[in-house]
């Protein structure tokens, strides 16, 4: 009787934990179409360049956890956005169509709607900052050109590179039960040295890279 109880006890505790851990979790879906940038440049082989992405269409999933909860309309929070694109390049060579991929993490500041589980706001905000990841093209096998050399040779990038980055949303109800929101992301890799480089035209590495991105999404929460 007594190993009975105890085990009623463990496993009350443990559900009474994961309920609070799970209360701390929250997901959305989000995208956009056409408000998505990105203009790069840099030197490659001692040719100087510029590129400028535009994504046609980005999907991704956005994950948060709260960490610390101020109040029941406040909170700090870790968060991952994973991104996928599918866009086109415009360039000196003339660009052409690509995927990328970009997974920034954010910690937060989250206050009103959506902060925790237990606020009533029918409107809240969101500010954060952090660093993003990108391989541009997302295929390791794809490459975009960039430039023309002296020789009337493309060439071309192939990179993955870490940046800075922040956001801010803000988040409302609408007619239907969950949570919205409309969300700006900015990127800026100042002069970061070199990047590597690695195509299947040449091997060389980007001098005096910089990088510049903005993009505005809409994004829905699938669990608030």
């Amino acid at each position: 009787m007594k190993r009975l109880l105890s085990l009623l006890l463990f496993v009350s505790v443990l559900t009474q934990g994961f309920s609070q851990f799970n209360e701390r979790l929250f997901g959305q879906i989000g995208g956009t179409v056409g408000f998505d940038f990105t203009r790069s440049s840099g030197k490659i082989l001692n040719v100087d360049f510029s590129n400028t992405q535009i994504n046609y269409a980005s999907v991704f999933f956005a994950g948060r956890m709260n960490f610390l909860e101020l109040s029941n309309n406040s909170s700090m929070s870790l968060a991952l956005h994973p991104t996928f694109s599918i866009g086109r390049a415009y360039n000196e060579v003339g660009g052409g169509a690509n995927f990328s991929l970009r997974v920034p993490f954010f910690m937060e500041l989250n206050l009103g709607a959506a902060s925790t589980v237990s606020t009533r706001k029918n409107e809240g905000f969101a500010i954060g900052m952090g660093v993003q990841y990108v391989r541009y093209p997302f295929f390791s096998n794809g490459i975009v050109p960039v430039a023309i050399d002296r020789n009337r040779k493309p060439v071309a990038m192939s990179a993955i590179w870490y940046e800075p980055v922040m956001q801010m949303g803000y988040k409302f109800f609408g007619k239907n039960y969950y949570c919205k929101e409309i969300n700006l992301r900015a990127s800026y890799a100042m002069p970061m040295g070199i990047v590597n480089n690695d195509t299947d035209l040449i091997t060389s590495k980007i001098e005096k890279f910089n990088s510049v991105g903005v993009m505005i999404s809409f994004l829905q929460y699938i669990n608030y």
